[in-house]
């Protein structure tokens, strides 16, 4: 596996919209928003491993046991963007 390369602005600023969407989020219970966060950070770290390969949705689905919908869906509406519009930036930003 590789490691990954990544701008620490572009990091932090998704980190902050993840955080973000736990604290607006305040009517799931404790424990669906732990698995939410949990299962964005295991997407993210996914997406961060190997964005400089061809990644599909169903990759990240497969390595973190959801499925590919579930992926787009948590993707879209914890960082306000799209999978594919995430895995652009990375590849744009990368040194």
């Amino acid at each position: 596996m590789r490691m990954w390369n990544f701008k620490p602005e572009i990091f932090s600023e998704t980190w902050l919209l993840l955080l973000e969407d736990i604290r607006i989020n305040d009517k799931t219970s404790q424990s669906s928003r732990l698995e939410s966060s949990d299962r964005n950070r295991n997407m993210l770290s996914c997406i961060h491993s190997h964005y400089k390969d061809k990644i599909t949705a169903t990759q990240i689905a497969d390595a973190i046991g959801i499925s590919e919908r579930e992926v787009m869906r948590s993707f879209r509406k914890s960082l306000n963007q799209s999978l594919i519009e995430y895995l652009i930036s990375c590849r744009l930003n990368e040194n």
